[in-house]
């Protein structure tokens, strides 16, 4: 970790364990490999093969190795301390306050605030998260357009 992250993480609100559970409630909330609830419905016809898939995936035991890494985009201000490493799937992380605080996130974009008073005046704890919500919607958007630009096809906005 760079001086500057760490300098950052001691004055930051954020705890470790929030911002896993921030990317890992938004990887289930836009990836649909990452959301049991599609993935359980996907082999609800076929028990085993769910329970096999299940775990290749991690769902249930913690693997020796990273099955998956979450590294930050380019977009992330704090590229060495935005780094993840997942040993079991990371919908094991799903928070259902993280998930109604991101989609909070509209709001905030649009000037709508959470707490009375303009932004300066919102808690640390909730302007860090939207800070990392837009860091992680911007590194979904570019994949997307990257995506895009080598199929040929525009990204959906």
């Amino acid at each position: 970790m760079t001086v500057l992250a760490k300098a950052i993480q001691t004055i930051s609100e954020l705890s470790e364990r929030d911002y896993i559970e921030i990317i890992s409630t938004y990887m289930g909330m836009t990836d649909p490999s990452y959301n049991c609830t599609l993935c359980k419905s996907h082999y609800k016809r076929d028990v085993e093969r769910q329970r096999k898939h299940q775990e290749r995936k991690g769902c249930f035991s913690t693997f020796p190795t990273p099955i998956l890494k979450y590294r930050g985009g380019q977009n992330t201000p704090m590229k060495s301390a935005s780094r993840v490493e997942y040993f079991h799937c990371p919908a094991r992380f799903y928070s259902s306050f993280w998930a109604n605080i991101i989609n909070l996130h509209f709001n905030y974009d649009r000037g709508v605030m959470p707490f009375p008073g303009s932004v300066l005046e919102q808690p640390a704890k909730i302007v860090e998260a939207f800070n990392l919500i837009h860091n992680l919607k911007e590194e979904t958007r570019i994949e997307q357009e990257e995506i895009a630009a080598k199929y040929g096809k525009r990204s959906k906005r």
